[in-house]
């Protein structure tokens, strides 16, 4: 079975490169601009948060809480997934302007009962 975590992070992915806006930042005030200043590395903003994870078969169902913080000045986005049962997984997520895309690493640690 499919980890509704992934699936929330495929989504996720699907819907930032369906609604990517590109630009480039301006330096203000004869200041260079920050690192990570550009619309390209907000564009999960929408995601961050604390959020319930609900089984697709059964979406009255919530299988885990999502804790979504930015991190690093908001270059990148961390992601903790946490299931009653002991089911835990935690992402970073960021933008590599070097290629033009995003890119996440993931990491979960699954208990038995």
């Amino acid at each position: 079975m499919r980890s509704p975590y992934v699936a929330i992070s495929v989504l996720a992915s699907a819907l930032a490169a369906a609604t990517a806006v590109s630009h480039t930042a301006r330096a203000r005030d004869g200041q260079p601009p920050r690192p990570c200043a550009s619309a390209e590395y907000h564009q999960f903003d929408f995601f961050a948060g604390d959020w319930d994870t609900f089984d697709a078969g059964k979406p009255e169902t919530v299988v885990a809480r999502n804790t979504v913080t930015p991190m690093v000045d908001g270059c990148a986005l961390r992601e903790v997934y946490r299931e009653p049962g002991g089911h835990s997984g935690e992402s970073f997520s960021t933008y590599d302007a070097g290629r033009g895309l995003w890119w996440f690493d993931i990491v979960f640690r699954r208990h038995r009962q």
